[in-house]
């Protein structure tokens, strides 16, 4: 009896402690309730204060637009694009390698206008939205400026290298001016030491000569008796000319303007162009006076009667002439 006594007790107990965890257990929902509720309470009142704030602000808009002039700072806005569109066109004629990037910019000007213009159809132009594109502008207004002064200095740069190379192109044309002076100065050098070098022929004794039975020669004026012409003359000393072994041409033009050749192949260049001649001699010349003759023997070929003209080249140049006279 004592033993289920003894149990009944324990599970009396039991009972108990089981009753006074249920009675806690409600307690706490119950306060997990009221805190739930008291937390919905609160969000209606934010929610309601959030819905009258935004009434309120509408309101407030419509004051504010009310008061402000927003169709006449959205003339304005669209004034300040309008020129910024010329401001870009001018631009891109001053560098057209940024036609690209300005054209993006024209599209996003472009684009603002078409915004406020369909705002303003629709009745939706607010104040708030008059203030954003307004930032909008300045935002693109800068970007404007960015790219004026970056072409500007690149223009600066531009006409400064504009400038060196005009400065160096007026220092090349002094420079070939100069050269060229300095050129013809020298030809013109060139040209008196050469004429002051040129050898001259003087004293001329030019004669027909015969053949006599002893097979000497000796002068003639006859035509039919001339075998050979003689022309005998100085060559004057000259200091500037060069020495050594020169070569002297004979040309004998005959009456009828002919000149007298044993090859037609005797032909020399001159300062007077292609000259033929009758026949040539070389001599050592020492920059002093020599005496020089030179014979033409006609080799059968019969002489006429008239006036003879001999002419002495040498170096190119004539240096002497003379005449004989045959019957």
């Amino acid at each position: 009896m004592s033993e289920e006594i003894k149990k009944v007790d324990k599970s009396k107990k039991i009972n108990i402690l089981l009753l006074l965890v249920i009675v806690g257990l409600l307690g706490g929902i119950a306060y997990l309730s009221k805190q739930y509720t008291n937390k919905i309470q609160e969000l209606n009142t934010a929610l309601n204060e959030n819905l009258k704030l935004k009434s309120d602000l509408s309101d407030v808009n419509k004051s504010i637009g009310s008061v402000v002039d927003i169709e006449g700072r959205s003339a304005d806005l669209k004034s300040n694009l309008t020129q910024m569109l010329k401001n870009y066109d001018e631009l891109i004629k001053m560098d057209k390698s940024k036609a690209d990037s300005l054209n993006i910019e024209k599209s996003k000007i472009q684009g603002l206008l078409g915004q406020i213009n369909t705002l303003k159809s629709q009745g939706n132009l607010t104040y708030s939205k008059l203030l954003k594109m307004e930032k909008e502008n300045e935002t693109l207004r800068e970007i404007m400026k960015s790219y004026i002064k970056e072409i500007d200095q690149l223009n600066q740069m531009n006409k400064q290298i504009q400038t060196d190379l005009d400065e160096t192109s007026e220092k090349l044309t002094t420079t070939v001016t100069e050269r060229d002076e300095y050129k013809k100065e020298a030809e013109e050098s060139t040209a008196k030491v050469k004429k002051g070098a040129k050898l001259q022929a003087y004293n001329f004794t030019t004669s027909g000569m015969e053949l006599k039975r002893n097979n000497s020669t000796k002068e003639t004026t006859k035509a039919k008796e001339t075998i050979q012409i003689k022309c005998l003359f100085t060559i004057g000393s000259n200091p500037l000319s060069t020495s050594g072994k020169k070569i002297i041409y004979l040309q004998v033009i005959t009456p009828e303007g002919k000149t007298m050749q044993s090859r037609s192949s005797n032909v020399i260049e001159t300062d007077q162009g292609a000259v033929p001649f009758s026949e040539k001699r070389e001599f050592d010349y020492e920059n002093q006076s020599i005496d020089v003759g030179v014979y033409y023997d006609l080799r059968g070929e019969k002489a006429t009667k008239g006036t003879y003209k001999v002419r002495i080249f040498c170096e190119g140049n004539l240096i002497g002439s003379d005449s004989f006279t045959l019957k």
